[in-house]
């Protein structure tokens, strides 16, 4: 009969869901030392990286270097001193697949209320929103013209030759326009340039589109219409611009103190005002951006945007 001596090992199980076996084999292949060793829960950290899931739910060692980008799997690559404690900056992140506002991250605002981040990064307009609620307008019918917002249209006004004048207006909702024009009622000679203008803070900026050149038409507002164009307008607010090559056009305007509300006055009991700036006049230039504003006590040219 053979027989064992024991070792110093007591009779256990080894190794739970918080513990695991340590063991001691000698030369014979026997146990001569067992114990219970806590798991350690602390990974490894290395300074300046992080340990992030690459969707797999396997984590990986990743260097804090360049731009911080997140991808739909959930991998994630950030900059140096690009997440600091309480806050993700945005800006330094160049692919954010989540929906931002519902995992409590602010983004960047964009100037136009109405635009909201997307999924690839970018700012879009929704289907139907226009800023502010209910739009200026209900809306824009083929066959109709619309101008500036005043109250009241009527009179005329003598222009003068190297000068482009503006209007505001405002489009209320994104629709393409395809016609242009004004009223001449006398004293028609020479050419006109009709275009629009962006809207910089309350006065002309950029150009947005040169309708053209044609000549001046006594007592007509067909005549003096540039069609065949086809120009989309988003929400918001434009320059309607007019220039004559001659003097002495006689034009309808837009009367009434309701321009101070848009162009702005300098005393309360003003009248009218209106918008322009010098540019010699060169058919199909129109210039950008717009001339140095000046401000005119008289009233404003009536241009109207048609479909």
């Amino acid at each position: 009969m053979i027989t064992l001596a024991n070792t110093a090992v007591a009779p256990a199980t080894y190794g739970d869901s918080t513990h695991v076996g340590q063991f001691t084999v000698d030369q014979q292949g026997r146990l001569t030392f067992a114990a219970n060793v806590a798991i350690s829960a602390t990974p490894a950290l290395t300074n300046n990286h992080i340990f992030v899931g690459n969707g797999s739910n396997v984590a990986t060692d990743v260097a804090m270097s360049g731009d911080a980008t997140i991808v739909a799997s959930g991998a994630l690559t950030v900059g140096a001193n690009k997440i600091q404690e309480g806050k993700l900056d945005l800006s330094d992140v160049t692919t954010f697949n989540v929906t931002t506002a519902r995992h409590g991250f602010a983004p960047k605002a964009p100037n136009d209320a109405s635009k909201f981040l997307d999924g690839t990064g970018a700012y879009t307009t929704p289907s139907g929103f226009a800023p502010g609620g209910a739009p200026y307008y209900p809306g824009y019918q083929a066959g109709r013209f619309y101008g500036t917002p005043y109250a009241s249209s009527g009179g005329t006004r003598t222009t003068a030759a190297n000068i482009l004048y503006a209007a505001p207006f405002y489009c209320a909702v994104a629709t393409t326009f395809t016609k242009i024009g004004f009223r001449c009622t006398s004293g028609g000679a020479g050419n006109f340039e009709l275009g629009i203008y962006n809207n910089n803070n309350g006065i002309p900026g950029t150009l947005f589109h040169d309708f053209g050149s044609t000549v001046v038409t006594t007592s007509s507002f067909v005549a003096n219409t540039l069609t065949g164009q086809t120009i989309t307008l988003a929400v918001g607010w434009y320059w309607l611009a007019v220039a004559f090559s001659s003097a002495s056009v006689a034009c309808q305007v837009v009367v009434g103190t309701e321009a101070g509300n848009f162009l702005g006055v300098t005393d309360p009991n003003a009248f009218a005002i209106d918008l322009s700036g010098a540019w010699t006049y060169s058919a199909g230039n129109l210039p950008s951006p717009f001339p140095t504003p000046v401000y005119g006590a008289s009233t404003t040219i009536r241009i109207l945007l048609g479909l």
